[in-house]
């Protein structure tokens, strides 16, 4: 699979309760890599900005207006993203906006089942970003699916390996 270009905007939203958790980690690794690469970064953690109780849509929505890449980091629960991330697509893209300058949405997620597993439970996760929020972008955006399957028989190593590759993914220099 093409690798597609992350612009020179950048919005991230983290969802996870744990600040020590594996979803964590991926952040940290995420912004360490978006950092090197030069890149304008806006961070959203929708655990520590208490988003089901004070959430601020239209800040949310001027950062979704701003950015022309969008990076959602969650663990994958129950087959989809958690819900309170599931209700902020909602709540900060109702059906009838379009973000036509977003063009490229990627996820950074875990799995604690196996590939075969989240592909016989029909990838619900991956299905809302392709259908949901592709859709309310550019016409030509691609969603960019990085995910650790299995994480709960993953080694360290494995872990470390996919941390790596997180960092290196988001440090490539705008073109």
């Amino acid at each position: 699979m093409r690798r597609e270009r992350i612009g020179r905007n950048v919005l991230v939203v983290s969802c996870h309760p744990q600040p020590t958790s594996f979803t964590a980690a991926s952040l940290e690794r995420v912004l360490t890599g978006l950092a090197a690469s030069g890149r304008n970064v806006r961070l959203h953690d929708l655990y520590a900005e208490a988003w089901e109780t004070a959430g601020d849509i239209s800040t949310h929505s001027t950062e979704l207006a701003w950015c022309d890449t969008l990076v959602l980091v969650y663990p994958t629960w129950w087959s989809g993203q958690p819900g309170m991330l599931a209700d902020w697509i909602v709540r900060c893209w109702p059906a009838a906006i379009r973000r036509r300058h977003i063009t490229h949405v990627v996820a950074v997620t875990s799995h604690g089942s196996p590939k075969y597993v989240n592909a016989l439970e029909g990838e619900v996760g991956k299905h809302l970003l392709e259908r949901w929020v592709r859709w309310r972008c550019a016409r030509s955006a691609r969603v960019e699916w990085i995910a650790l399957y299995d994480i709960d028989t993953a080694g360290d190593e494995r872990r470390r390996r996919f941390l790596d590759q997180v960092e290196q993914r988001f440090a490539s220099r705008p073109r």
